[in-house]
């Protein structure tokens, strides 16, 4: 019974082979549409149980210093020569007052939850960097907020929906967009950064090199079994795979 399956199944291999292939390499020009649409899982702590000390622990550390749950917007006093209107200290007032434009308008997104930067120190941005030193000094966050010589603060952005990497992406986008409007400061660089983002284009690049190699390495497959085993069985040896 079996072989008279497989005999049957052999002949219709020899006789409809085109067909066979034909279809098949249809086929799998159809299914290769779908690999720009592959999705990592870059958030490997997502698939570790919840009840898990260490978890639970990572957890509260992320909640209390937001250090790898949020998406950071760094700025950064630049190298390049250094005019008289650039900002070389980024308590500069004019700076906090871009901080705040930006955070205003960040809190209007949806998907954005929770701003905090130097800018939620003041409810009124002082005029002069000396009464910002001030300022900072009584509040006892400037070592959270600033780098040691004061070339560099953060502004740390939290979700209001989960931290998938689809939200992540729209996160990024959204923040580019409103930093495309937000006055910007001569001498300062600007970069959007945090372990969200790197999660998010560490998958990028991963999925874009799969697509890579998975057809490099398809087309070498079908090559050597056509080399080997001839135009016709070549290439039906090759369909199930």
């Amino acid at each position: 019974m079996i072989e008279d399956s497989l005999e049957k199944l052999a002949n219709l291999q020899i006789t409809h082979s085109r067909l066979i292939i034909l279809g098949g390499l249809l086929l799998t020009l159809v299914l290769a549409t779908g690999l720009p649409d592959i999705q990592l899982e870059t958030d490997f702590q997502s698939s570790l149980p919840d009840d898990l000390d260490p978890i639970q622990t990572q957890d509260k550390v992320e909640s209390e210093f937001r250090s790898s749950s949020s998406i950071i917007v760094l700025f950064q006093v630049n190298d390049k020569q250094k005019e008289e209107s650039f900002v070389t200290d980024v308590r500069d007032p004019r700076l906090i007052r871009s901080q705040k434009a930006l955070a205003d308008e960040l809190r209007e997104e949806v998907i954005v939850g929770e701003v905090q930067s130097s800018a939620s120190l003041f409810e009124d941005i002082p005029e002069t960097k000396e009464e910002v030193k001030q300022a900072v000094e009584r509040s006892g966050q400037g070592a959270q907020l600033y780098n040691r010589d004061y070339t560099a603060t953060q502004m740390f952005i939290t979700l209001d929906e989960e931290m998938t990497e689809e939200n992540i992406r729209d996160a990024n986008q959204k923040i580019r967009e409103n930093l495309e409007q937000t006055p910007k400061q001569p001498g300062v660089d600007i970069t959007v950064t945090g372990n969200p983002v790197i999660r998010t284009d560490i998958g990028d690049i991963l999925v874009e090199d799969s697509v890579t190699t998975i057809s490099a390495a398809s087309l070498l497959i079908l090559t050597l079994l056509t080399l080997t085993r001839g135009r016709v069985y070549g290439p039906i040896t090759f369909l199930p795979l």
